[in-house]
């Protein structure tokens, strides 16, 4: 782990989480909630062992390590190889090829990718890797591409186990599914087991969990100035509303107005 990266508290709890403990994250929220150095973070993996020097030994000092990076256009991943390479540069990670590969001393690699078209979620097929992150996972259309890519997560090294880190604000087409599965079912921040026996976790985080964004008052200004021009997006992305369905057929819907409780239909 990088040494020089504090995590906020959000970060802490999203990075604290063991694949014994949970197999599906979803870290999200408001813009600004420090989503993509939390999830370049992540990859380190979780400690293995030790160096003869005391040193703590990670995922990624394991030469069969294998991670995933994902989004579903390739290009919008430019900034995040530059945010990676910046907060890697202790490490001499070397980044080859387009789409890039990012290759560690130890030999572990991370492989990034993109979602752009139907038969991009099957070029994963048969391929292992024991950690796949997804940017912006709300721009996925339908669940069911999600629980494809979710099939190349496996591992056949012992010492390395598997897990999934979901990056997105609330809203754009794939907005409900992420919902359902990931928001919905519990309270924020508590581990739930799903009906397929998988555990998973939604963990909030706003720009208030961001102090060093907090300090941007022009990017403030900005959010806060979103109420005025298109108020679904300001509740999207200034507070992580999830009531707020960005790029559905119904875009007024609200769980509080439109959800009948305990409603038994005629049958």
């Amino acid at each position: 782990m990088n040494e020089n990266w504090k995590p906020y508290k959000k970060q802490e709890l999203a990075l604290s989480l063991s694949a014994n403990t949970v197999t599906e994250i979803l870290y999200g929220g408001s813009r600004g909630g420090g989503k993509t150095d939390c999830g370049i973070q992540w990859l380190h993996g979780e400690k293995i062992g030790k160096f003869e020097d005391g040193r703590d030994k990670y995922y990624i000092h394991h030469p069969k390590y294998r991670a995933l990076i994902l989004r579903k256009d390739y290009g919008d991943l430019v900034d995040w190889i530059d945010r990676a390479s910046y907060l890697y540069r202790y490490a001499n990670v070397r980044v080859i090829g387009n789409p890039a590969v990012m290759i560690w001393p130890s030999g572990a690699k991370f492989r990034l990718g993109h979602l752009k078209n139907k038969s991009s979620y099957e070029k994963y097929l048969g391929h292992e890797y024991q950690r796949i992150l997804i940017e912006e996972l709300t721009l996925i259309p339908q669940e069911r591409y999600y629980i494809q890519i979710m099939g190349s997560l496996r591992t056949t090294v012992p010492e390395i186990r598997t897990q999934i880190f979901n990056t997105t604000n609330p809203g754009s087409i794939g907005h409900y599914w992420v919902y359902d599965r990931f928001v919905k079912p519990s309270p924020y921040g508590k581990v739930f087991t799903a009906e397929d026996g998988r555990k998973r976790i939604y963990v909030p985080a706003t720009i208030e969990d961001n102090p060093a964004l907090m300090a941007d008052k022009g990017y403030i200004q900005y959010l806060e100035g979103l109420k005025l021009t298109d108020p679904n997006l300001y509740k999207a992305w200034r507070h992580g509303d999830w009531s707020v369905f960005e790029g559905q057929f119904f875009s007024e819907f609200d769980t509080y107005l439109h959800v009948i409780k305990n409603f038994i239909p005629n049958v």
